[in-house]
């Protein structure tokens, strides 16, 4: 009685033209190759940089290739490389088995995404062994796809586990187009080598994707024309974007002096992570070191890896000996080209004590907009000692987008140094462009301990004024003495003083 034998003839490929041959000589095996069936988890990494993301209409496959398994070949006795199919490279190589071509599908969506990781079980194929290679290529629908992967992971269901480093790019698209994408970008298909050190790496492959994370960003600081000349500003700055902030970052450059009158300093600084959209800007200066006091116009920021700039206004003064802090609302656009000078002409009372020590702010108010709070410290071209000094006028640049017809202008001061009471006249506003003047009465004192103790005013606008019409007008009559020798050839002078002060020597 003779005894039953099986022979198993594994196939596993395709028998058609396109793929190399319609026949295939099978060899005969007493394993059940079913028997030895493995499970693969593949875990793909996209690149976090621009553009990596896989363009829409294209397909990702996979072809995993082992060192365990049996030769097929066809009649002719050649080796084949198709799907599915088994070769051998050499008469002394090993052994190398690959699994069908398979599409890397159903990961979720942000599978393929810019720094996205998709996780794909494959379908069970014949035990495959120690992986040698394996082969990514990226198939285009639409005229031109490209995708850059990072590097994918493979591992079975016994625990063993794979690394193959890619960080190149994959393109692919019709005949028009592929060649120029292509040479700018890659190829349609990768063979990927497993990495001999998984620990090594793994530190690699951290350390490139912190660099990929990281935004390099060009900060430029525009310093005013009429700035004070400073030197050794210590100058740091906080970004904040829509995906986090980063900071504080302090500008400086050795050996150089910076924030000079008029000029424009650039500096280097670097995110660990991407800050998206930036939308503020926080600004600490501390002036404790300064000279005098410095004025800053504007500062952009430009991402080096989108080179997307955004503008942060300032035009604020920053007093010497002073640590100040400000925070800046970004803009997309330079809106210094569409900036209005107002020149502002502060009028300070001819009274007793009326100039004063505190630190004085003013808001101009339009049927367009408002202006910022402006500081009115840095006069132009003024020959006074001190601005906001008795009977002084002195001229400020207000520089704002154009507020309209104005209506009317806040004033207020901080209460500061000895002598922070001041009696205000009148200010003058003109449109440097149009020429038109405003003009703002008050002939009130802002001080704490006098009148209402008010220190914040809103004056009314009006375009016809007569700085006269705040003057009170005294006759004075002498009557010189009757007796021998009482007349004078000198000079005669007089002040008259009363309860809201005095008129000064006349």
């Amino acid at each position: 009685m003779s005894s039953s034998r099986t022979w198993y003839f594994e196939a596993d490929c395709w028998l058609a033209a396109s793929h190399g041959s319609i026949d295939r000589l099978l060899q005969a095996s007493s394993t059940d190759p079913l028997a030895d069936r493995q499970a693969y988890q593949v875990t793909v990494y996209t690149s976090k940089r621009p553009g990596a993301a896989k363009t829409a209409g294209a397909s990702i496959f996979i072809i995993l290739h082992g060192s365990h398994g049996l030769p097929v070949t066809s009649t002719n006795g050649s080796n084949t490389i198709a799907n599915s199919s088994r070769q051998r490279s050499s008469e002394h190589s090993p052994e190398v088995l690959s699994s069908p071509r398979l599409e890397l599908s159903g990961g979720g969506p942000d599978s393929f995404s810019e720094g996205g990781v998709g996780s794909f079980t494959l379908p069970a194929v014949r035990n495959l062994g120690q992986l040698r290679h394996i082969t990514l290529e990226l198939t285009a629908l639409a005229e031109a796809c490209s995708w850059h992967c990072q590097h994918v992971e493979v591992s079975n269901s016994t625990g063993e586990r794979w690394l193959f480093p890619c960080n190149a790019w994959l393109a692919a698209g019709s005949s028009g187009s592929l060649k120029q994408l292509a040479a700018a970008a890659g190829q349609p298909q990768r063979v990927l080598q497993p990495a001999p050190n998984l620990d090594a790496l793994w530190q690699q492959i951290k350390l490139e994707t912190q660099q990929q994370q990281q935004e390099r960003y060009k900060v430029a600081v525009y310093t005013s024309d009429n700035s004070s000349p400073t030197s050794d500003a210590r100058v740091s700055v906080t970004l904040h974007g829509t995906s986090g902030e980063a900071g504080p970052f302090e500008l400086s450059a050795q050996g150089c002096s910076c924030f000079q009158p008029g000029a424009c300093d650039v500096f280097d600084v670097a995110s660990p992570t991407k800050l998206g959209q930036l939308q503020r800007l926080k600004v600490v200066a501390d002036s404790s070191r300064l000279r005098s006091a410095w004025h800053l116009d504007t500062i952009s920021v430009t991402a080096e890896s989108t080179g997307i700039t955004t503008w942060f206004f300032a035009d604020r003064s920053f007093d010497q000996g002073l640590a100040e802090t400000v925070m800046l609302e970004g803009s997309e656009v330079d809106i210094r080209a569409r900036m209005t000078r107002y020149k502002v002409t502060v009028h300070t009372g001819d009274v007793t004590n009326a100039g004063t020590t505190a630190k004085v702010c003013i808001e101009l108010h339009g049927t367009s907009t408002s202006s910022k709070p402006h500081e009115v410290s840095n006069p132009v071209s003024s020959s006074n000692a001190k601005p906001l000094q008795r009977g002084q006028a002195d001229c400020f640049l207000v520089k704002c987008l154009d507020l309209g017809d104005l209506r009317e202008l806040t004033v207020w001061h901080d209460d500061s140094g000895s002598q922070p009471g001041w009696h205000l006249a009148y200010m003058e506003v003109q449109h440097t462009s149009t020429g038109q003047v405003w003009y703002f009465p008050s002939s009130q004192w802002l001080d704490s301990t006098k009148g209402d103790r008010a220190i914040r005013r809103t004056l009314k606008a009006t375009k016809s004024f007569d700085p006269a019409t705040l003057l009170c007008h005294y006759h004075v009559t002498v009557t010189t003495g009757n007796i021998r020798g009482a007349g004078t050839d000198a000079n005669v002078y007089i002040i008259l003083h009363g309860g809201d002060g005095d008129t000064g020597r006349k």
